[in-house]
């Protein structure tokens, strides 16, 4: 078994945004010989533990099968030192397989004990957001436009990995006949730009080229958590503009994404929806990454509360509203009739916003039995921006849930 450990040039932050101490998190990723653990090896896993504001790099590759036992004992041991274990989809593949492992060779599977991370999964509720033909972690590097020198997928690497075991055997056969040095990489800074100067180091260089990129890529897709936090309300309305319609600026704690991204990301809403009379509700990013614009259209008409104890209520035609029978019993009874759901309402004039629940009363609306309904748009409420944030986040919560 061989160990590598360099430094990284990843943000140092990363771990705070899961522990406020970021020591107390290791990022892991592992590659192996195929899908199933009892047909197949693991080779190598990495990890990335944070020591102070210095981000390194751990992998641990099998150079030798029957070591494969050790290789997992190793990284076991190491990864009991944390609290926290972030992966991407690992609660599929890595996690699953390392624990079948365990069972083949006897060994007690540690990892339980750690809290599981997996962005994958995090990310999974707001795929409806991001223009992706998949949630594979090499299309999602793509779309944040990061590059990587490693062409390859794990599955390119099975026989890379298999050549290269021979290659090795082959070379130390040749160095023990002519008493050269034994197989022993030395990589600078990574490790992996290094020219190697055997055909075995070149294709370690390559396997561990592919470990390295997966895990500084999962470390960089990472920034798209704060957009889904920012989603599930991490934001203050900064700003309220109203012309056609009402304009939301809704402020994160911190930058969402890239600017890079960000730019592209406002060319096209986030989310757009049709509401009733074909008015459309839009969630846009702004370019600089710093939050988004909510847009609201505004209805100047005429609405209808309804009453919910209609049985109580007359329905005055001529007036077309309804009064309560306390009152009705005044009225000449050609002039009433007993009120129906549909019937039980009184009339208001003026400006108003759509909101999926009726939080904010009264609520108006259109037809009794509509789900949606509409609230009186005030000049108090325009000016509040706690109302104004916790309607934002009324909206933003029901959208997650379409």
């Amino acid at each position: 078994m061989l160990h590598f450990e360099s430094t990284l040039s990843v943000d140092a932050e990363l771990g705070s945004l899961f522990s406020k101490h970021p020591a107390e998190v290791l990022f892991f990723d592992i590659e192996t010989t195929g899908f199933s653990a009892t047909s197949s090896y693991v080779y190598l896993i990495g990890a990335i533990a944070f020591s102070g504001d210095r981000p390194i790099l751990h992998q641990w590759f099998l150079d030798d099968i029957s070591e494969e036992k050790l290789l997992i004992q190793t990284f076991l041991h190491y990864a009991s030192g944390f609290q926290k274990l972030v992966h991407y989809n690992g609660s599929t593949f890595d996690l699953p397989y390392l624990q079948k492992k365990c069972q083949r060779h006897r060994l007690t599977f540690s990892l339980d004990a750690l809290e599981s991370i997996d962005v994958y999964r995090l990310l999974a509720p707001f795929k409806r957001f991001l223009p992706l033909t998949d949630w594979k972690q090499k299309t999602v590097e793509h779309f944040l436009g990061l590059h990587r020198e490693d062409p390859f997928s794990g599955g390119d690497l099975i026989p890379v990995y298999t050549e290269y075991l021979a290659k090795a055997r082959l070379e130390a056969l040749r160095r023990q006949s002519s008493s050269a040095a034994t197989l022993s990489p030395d990589f600078s800074d990574t490790g992996l730009r290094h020219i190697a100067d055997s055909p075995a180091k070149a294709l370690l260089s390559t396997l561990l080229l592919h470990n390295h990129e997966d895990l500084t890529g999962l470390c960089s897709i990472i920034c798209l958590l704060r957009l889904s936090d920012f989603l599930q309300g991490a934001f203050s309305v900064t700003a309220a503009v109203k012309e056609d319609a009402l304009t939301l600026t809704l402020s994160a704690d911190a930058s969402l994404l890239p600017e890079s991204v960000a730019s592209r990301f406002s060319q096209t809403p986030l989310y757009s929806k049709v509401l009733p009379q074909e008015h459309r509700l839009t969630l846009q990013l702004l370019a600089d990454g710093s939050g988004a614009a909510l847009t609201l259209p505004v209805w100047h008409t005429t609405l209808k509360y309804f009453f919910d104890n209609y049985k109580e209520y007359y329905y005055l035609p001529q007036e077309d509203r309804a009064i309560h029978k306390s009152v009705a019993e005044f009225v000449e009874p050609e002039f009433r009739q007993k009120a129906t759901r549909e019937t039980c309402y009184q009339k208001k004039t003026g400006t108003f916003l759509f909101q999926p629940t009726p939080e904010q009363a009264p609520a108006f609306r259109e037809h009794s039995k509509d789900k949606h309904s509409f609230f009186l748009l005030s000049e108090d409420f325009l000016q509040s921006e706690d109302k104004l944030t916790h309607y934002a986040k009324q909206l933003l919560s029901w959208i997650l849930t379409k």
